[in-house]
């Protein structure tokens, strides 16, 4: 169902229109581990149930960008809109393009938030007030910069804050205070001081974390690097099945054509995609395919198996799981699996919304020993690394 057929109580607003300046490049789309940076930060949104739609705020000449349609894919909440020239302009048009009673507004570049703070920041507009702001306090002495590039003086840091988002506000409260500084021409670097300043309405403190830190040099890329990851697990899949007359040759999402034999399976006998979600599970603690997809289920009967390929990479984002590499050794007296490789890498990264180039696929004969060797049957051998997510 989409956003606008249902009654939208909670509108996150991602903003990620920036170019980029003191970085060199747009740095939300700067590739960690295989995903652009920006994917990090909205996946934070997406576990959290109390968020109704999520719009994503892109430059305009990156609404279309491959990374910006698999961020697209992630949930059906996500809606992708274009930027401004200036930050204010990209948080107008979220906010204008957005559904919800209330409107969390957070940076692109903050990946590390947390699903409790999102969640804090909400239930504080909830409990009836006007508007919130994640901030923690100052804990570095504080001094002032001379001409002469000396240090002088003390600033007082016991009431001062470092102000992060989320920021949520009522709806009309924060479309109220933009009107206003549409009209003047004013901008603020952040939205509570913009609603402080044309409406007067201060924000109520909802206690952040300093891991909550917004991305803006190249050295924060490394930081992010070791303090995103709490683990790295490897997994192995594997699976065989007799090969028969009569039944369709389906391996990695693709039908080759020609071939009067295929896999016997309860569903569409992929064993290549099989074995792939058996390795992406067991890193994960989240079992293994006969337990998710039983075959005795009728369910999955003839069912494809990349259908269970996109439900399995559903179950590894809801669990805070980020795949890092797939690697599959498919062994197969015939057919020749080569001219297919790309197609397969291509279709097992769409149903799990990665890049192909995390993909690995090598097809091996049985040099005529054995089942394989005497085109009886099919084996598949995947290793897989996952990252756990700390949230």
């Amino acid at each position: 169902m989409s956003t606008t057929d249902r009654n939208v109580k909670v509108s996150a607003v991602i903003v990620a229109g920036g170019r980029g300046t003191r970085f060199g490049e747009p740095k939300q789309f700067v590739d960690v581990f295989g995903h652009p940076l920006l994917e990090y930060t909205v996946n934070k949104f997406v576990v959290v149930d109390e968020v109704d739609e999520i719009i994503v705020v892109v430059p305009s000449d990156f609404v279309d960008a491959p990374q910006v349609n698999r961020i697209s894919k992630i949930d059906g909440r996500i809606r992708i809109v274009s930027g401004g020239r200036e930050r204010s302009d990209s948080v107008w048009n979220g906010i204008t393009a957005s559904n919800g009673e209330i409107l969390a507004i957070h940076d692109g570049a903050r990946p590390l938030v947390s699903p409790k703070t999102i969640i804090d920041c909400i239930r504080t507009i909830e409990d009836g007030h006007l508007a919130a702001t994640v901030a923690i306090p100052v804990r570095d002495t504080l001094k002032r910069k001379t001409k002469e590039g000396a240090v002088e003086g003390l600033i007082d840091r016991r009431n001062a804050l470092q102000i992060q988002t989320p920021q949520c506000f009522r709806r009309d409260i924060i479309e109220r205070a933009y009107r206003i500084a549409l009209e003047r021409g004013f901008s603020a670097t952040d939205d509570s001081t913009l609603v402080e300043v044309t409406l007067g309405i201060k924000s109520r403190l909802v206690d952040g974390d300093p891991s909550n830190f917004k991305i803006t040099y190249r050295e924060d890329i490394e930081m992010f690097k070791k303090l995103s990851l709490s683990a790295l697990r490897v997994g192995h899949g594997y699976d065989l099945h007799r090969l028969v007359k009569g039944r369709p040759f389906i391996l990695g999402g693709v039908m080759f054509e020609g071939v009067d034999f295929g896999p016997l399976g309860h569903s569409d006998g992929d064993a290549l995609i099989h074995a792939t979600i058996d390795s992406l599970l067991a890193p994960c603690g989240l079992g293994d395919i006969g337990k998710l997809f039983p075959d005795t289920d009728p369910e999955y009967r003839d069912i494809s198996s990349l259908t269970l390929l996109e439900r399995t990479g559903d179950l590894l984002r809801k669990s805070g799981c980020v795949i890092l590499n797939i690697d599959a050794t498919v062994l197969l007296q015939k057919p020749k699996i080569g001219p297919a490789v790309d197609a397969m890498r291509n279709k097992i990264a769409e149903a799990l919304n990665i890049s192909p180039e995390l993909i690995s696929i090598k097809g091996k004969t049985g040099e005529g020993i054995g089942p394989v060797g005497r085109s009886e049957a099919i084996e598949v051998h995947t290793v897989s690394l996952v990252g756990m997510l700390n949230t």
